[in-house]
């Protein structure tokens, strides 16, 4: 459980029932954990912060999750 309390996931998904769900599980196993709703304010995050692990809806609206990966990869390479 220690090791998971270092490792930061970012999870974005549109679908808040989801998205909270799921942050909810992760936390519960000792993961921080930051959501964003979309791929435009997954993109400031990865900004601000580096994380071990992104999880990422494939269909939002706006940016998709391709597109985001992509740019993902462009910021944090190590993501």
């Amino acid at each position: 459980m220690a090791r998971a309390k270092a490792i930061k996931i970012l999870l974005v998904d549109d679908d808040e029932v989801v998205r909270e769900s799921l942050s909810f599980c992760l936390q519960q196993e000792g993961y921080q954990v930051t959501e964003a709703q979309d791929g435009l304010e997954a993109l400031e995050k990865i900004k601000l912060s580096h994380y071990h692990i992104v999880i990422l809806d494939l269909k939002m609206p706006d940016l998709d999750g391709t597109k985001v990966l992509q740019k993902i990869n462009e910021i944090d390479e190590e993501a």
